[in-house]
């Protein structure tokens, strides 16, 4: 966890990003984020996405060294992606942007997902092995109180 931090903020030096321009909050979904009302530019998410089904395919290497708190993300590996994506909107500005990582096999049920949250602009791409790895998610309206 302390490691997953320390890398972010690595990449943000070696990226020369100024500390004036980010915030890096570590958080349960969004429990740590205390007033909305700000509304935030960017979220970036990589919560834990593989299938508990497919917990067989994971490498032993990567069951023995990560928690598997951070891998699993229930039977369809959508558990944590669907409870960030219910009020994730809450959190951005208008024109505000979502970084979703998932598992390249939940690209078709995760698109369900953003239209049954009415996630209307977004888009899907690929990583560098040409699999489906992320989404993009412009919010197109300002902070969404309910």
């Amino acid at each position: 966890d302390k490691n997953f931090i320390q890398q972010i903020k690595l990449n943000l030096k070696l990226n020369k990003i100024s500390p004036r321009r980010y915030k890096v909050i570590r958080s349960d979904i969004f429990r740590s984020l205390k007033d909305r009302r700000l509304g935030y530019d960017y979220i970036f998410a990589n919560p834990p996405y593989i299938p508990l089904k497919n917990k067989h395919l994971v490498r032993e290497s990567v069951l023995d060294f990560e928690p598997q708190s951070a891998l699993f993300g229930g039977e369809d590996g959508l558990l944590y992606i669907r409870k960030f994506l219910k009020d994730a909107r809450k959190y951005l500005k208008k024109r505000g942007k979502i970084y979703l990582e998932f598992d390249c096999f939940q690209k078709k049920e995760l698109e369900k997902l953003l239209i049954e949250l009415n996630y209307r602009n977004f888009k899907f791409h690929k990583d560098q092995f040409k699999k489906w790895r992320f989404s993009v998610i412009t919010i197109d309206k300002g902070i969404f109180l309910k």
